[in-house]
């Protein structure tokens, strides 16, 4: 969709998404369009299916588009508002509409695989299912040789049709385009789009301007950012501004750069990019977390053991096959912990796996657990395992995040 971007999680899960939704709802793109019989009415998002659930479950439950009158939405055609409720990903019978979210359904959102809808799914996912978008933010960045990738998570070079989309113009004619700062060596008076370099027709391409309508040439442009002619072609050096209907339909994309610029060896130019707008918050520095790692476990003479690991520090989706505890009272002996994996869920979480410790098998019953990250200075152990070895005794591993993420301490 030109002026829109396929929403994250992160979109759905935000404030002002949030605030939009709870309010009025989601719009169909077209109520006019015609969907396939086939198609799945599931909701997809970047990277798979909108579901309720975890990553760790076998089976989930997809959300679907509803009706006002709080009805799943099966047909070949949408009606506006469209709101969210839960639905059977195989019989299409069994459902809940949930209409506007609070936070405690928000959290548990995820995104899930179809393979995670189970089996039984006979509708064709591949050819035809909804999905929900959300107005881009257009930014000018640093491409070419120089800039092997976006200025910006989750962004991705802007088309021409984004550009004469309403949401663009609306943004652009507004308040200009933004620069993400990045300076530009060796670059080109040029705007990059992704079939190509901006232009008007074939005879005039276009190139950063000041809000005084002066030509930009870097290394690094100030905002806000706007458009005119470049130093080549038939209306050189020419001021635009804001964009008319007239401007706009003349728009294009070019293969390749001017001449002169390629003559003179310019690897790099400046590329119009559109991002998502809720930007997840940047991630800390490094991928180690601090952990305490603690065993237990009850002997036959009925005295409870413990051992314990203090300052361990583990690297995410990193199994480390053996870390061996300490014992913390009088049972003494050596205890281990085994299979021990940390891996990422969201901004709260961490998801800890293992397969057991010694004397303790936990690879054939639950043995992961939800991580608290820990913010807020409170002590909290989760129990990712803990099984029952005969009819009297058990043993268990806990784990407490005390810090991260960090950089990884160098082996001793």
């Amino acid at each position: 969709m030109p002026g829109y971007v396929l929403a994250t999680l992160h979109d759905m899960q935000s404030g002002a998404f949030l605030q939009d939704y709870n309010a009025l709802g989601l719009r169909a793109n077209s109520q006019s369009q015609v969907y396939p019989s086939t198609r799945c009415p599931f909701v997809a998002v970047r990277d798979g299916i909108l579901a309720l659930g975890s990553v760790l479950d076998s089976s989930v439950t997809p959300l679907a588009p509803f009706s006002q009158s709080e009805l799943p939405q099966l047909g070949n055609r949408l009606t506006n508002p469209v709101w969210l409720g839960l639905l059977n990903a195989t019989t299409f019978t069994s459902y809940s509409y949930v209409g506007p979210f609070n936070a405690s359904f928000v959290d548990q959102l995820f995104v899930a695989s179809l393979e995670q809808l189970g089996e039984g799914v006979t509708c064709d996912y591949d050819s035809s299912h909804m999905a929900v978008y959300v107005r881009a933010v257009f930014i000018v960045g640093g491409f070419g040789a120089d800039f092997p990738s976006p200025p910006s998570p989750n962004s991705e070079l802007a088309t021409v049709a984004d550009l004469q989309s309403d949401v663009f113009v609306e943004a652009y004619n507004g308040v200009g385009l933004t620069d993400m700062g990045e300076s530009v060596e060796n670059g080109c008076l040029v705007l990059r789009l992704l079939s190509g370099y901006i232009a008007i027709s074939s005879t005039a391409y276009l190139s950063p301007y000041t809000a005084n309508g002066v030509i930009q040439s870097g290394p690094q442009l100030t905002n806000p950012v706007w458009l005119g002619t470049g130093p080549w072609g038939s209306v050189p050096n020419e001021y635009i501004g804001p964009l008319n209907g007239t401007t706009l339909n003349q728009l294009t994309a070019l293969r390749d750069a001017p001449v002169s610029c390629r003559q003179a060896g310019n690897r790099n130019a400046w590329g119009i990019y559109k991002r998502h707008p809720y930007l997840p918050p940047p991630p800390a520095h490094g991928n180690c977390y601090e952990v305490e790692i603690q065993g237990s476990y009850d002997l036959p003479v009925d005295q409870i053991c413990l051992a314990d690991r203090w300052n361990y520090y583990m690297r995410i989706n990193e199994t480390y096959d053996t870390i061996g505890l300490n014992s913390l009272n009088e049972c003494g002996g050596t205890y281990n912990a085994h299979g021990m994996q940390l891996q990422p869920y969201n901004d709260t979480f961490l998801v800890g796996r293992t397969t057991g410790a010694t004397s303790c098998d936990c690879s054939n019953v639950t043995n992961w657990g939800f991580v608290p990250l820990n913010n807020s200075g409170q002590s909290y152990m989760a129990q990712l395992c803990y099984v029952t070895v005969d009819e009297f005794n058990f043993c268990e591993v806990l784990i407490e995040v005390k810090s991260g993420p960090v950089k990884c301490p160098p082996p001793p």
